[in-house]
């Protein structure tokens, strides 16, 4: 029995099918050129300069920051940011071993262009050494049913020379500030959540250069009275960055953040440090 023939469509389906396709592809290029006319549009602008020491040397390896943006100076001293909204902008530029700049600028949609210039710092007063008891604050958290705002946890640091792998006075011309490391014992889960786990060891593991030091505990001090620490629970992400400033060797008062991209929870901190 022969094979029944195929029935051609109408001409009237055909002609349908072409209309429906024609139409997608009209709105798939009309949304492509909306998105890119958009994209030309958004109101960004940049700021662009040179950082120099005192005497209008250019200083390379200073870390620029505006907003949320950042860059490093090349071996000329120039930077570039760019994605800055319009509006007053502060500009910093910061290196361990120089004293910080800020630089206050009114952005709009063009490149502004700066200069900064940046003095030695002093050698740092003190050392982070000894035993120390903090109080962490939260005074914003943007987590999803998050209800940690207003709430306290306080706990212990310990810097010790036995959690350090390399102390050095100086590791050179352009960094005199020294690394220090310890431990910490603080229940975190009570303001950062039971994800926040604890440190995963209370050992440093090190290979000959340093370079994949794991701890619990990394802080300096710079700029004569510039803290900087770090709570490190994990070996790649997590933890915790706090920035102060020490005063009589014995109190440092500052901010925290936590070290996350997708959650954001910032307060305050104070650390006192305790008698040996």
């Amino acid at each position: 029995t022969p094979a029944p023939a195929a029935v051609a469509p109408s001409v009237s389906h055909t002609m349908m099918l072409r209309i429906f396709f024609a139409i997608c592809i009209s709105l798939v290029l009309i949304n492509s050129a909306y998105a890119q006319q958009s994209n030309s549009d958004l109101p960004t602008g940049a700021v662009r300069g040179i950082v120099t020491d005192s005497t209008g040397k250019p200083l390379s390896n200073v870390h620029v920051s505006a907003a949320y943006y950042g860059d490093t100076t090349d071996r000329n001293g120039e930077f570039q940011i760019d994605m800055l909204e319009p509006g007053i902008h502060v500009v910093e530029a910061w290196r361990r071993d120089l004293i910080t700049e800020k630089l206050n600028i009114k952005i709009e949609k063009n490149t502004k262009e700066v200069q900064l210039r940046m003095h030695r710092a002093t050698e740092a007063c003190c050392m982070l050494d000894g035993r120390w008891e903090i109080t962490l604050i939260v005074y914003n958290d943007m987590r999803k049913d998050a209800n940690s705002e207003g709430k306290g946890v306080k706990g212990t640091i310990l810097f010790s020379q036995n959690y350090k792998i390399q102390l050095v006075s100086k590791r050179g011309p352009s960094d005199p500030t020294l690394d220090e490391f310890g431990k910490y014992n603080i229940d975190l889960t009570s303001i950062l959540g039971k994800n926040f786990t604890s440190a995963t060891t209370n050992t440093i593991f090190a290979g000959p250069d340093s370079s994949d030091i794991l701890t619990e505990v990394h802080g300096y001090i710079s700029s004569a009275n510039e803290v900087r620490i770090n709570l490190i629970p994990r070996m790649s992400h997590g933890g915790i960055s706090m920035e102060g400033k020490i005063t009589g060797n014995k109190l440092i008062n500052g901010t925290w953040h936590k070290r996350d991209f997708a959650t954001k929870v910032t307060g305050h901190f104070i650390m006192k440090r305790l008698p040996k």
